[in-house]
């Protein structure tokens, strides 16, 4: 996560699908969205009044995903 974010060419041919790197950084990218968006989530519903357990509680479906991306 301290990594700079991968960047995706914008000509993708077999080969580049292929390739073991390009595949870690989709994996990366795909990590680091899921971690953006539950952390928001987690933001947004403490900002609406919520304490931070019951946050997590009602954020544990991304919380897993997130998990499983990791």
């Amino acid at each position: 996560m301290n990594k700079s974010c991968p960047v995706v060419p914008s000509q993708l041919t077999s080969s580049t699908l292929r390739s073991s790197q390009f595949q870690t950084n989709i994996f990366c990218l795909r990590e680091r969205d899921l971690l953006i968006h539950f952390a928001a989530e987690i933001s947004q519903l403490q900002a609406h009044g919520l304490s931070r357990e019951y946050a997590l509680l009602q954020s544990y479906q991304l919380a897993e995903d997130l998990g499983r991306s990791f």
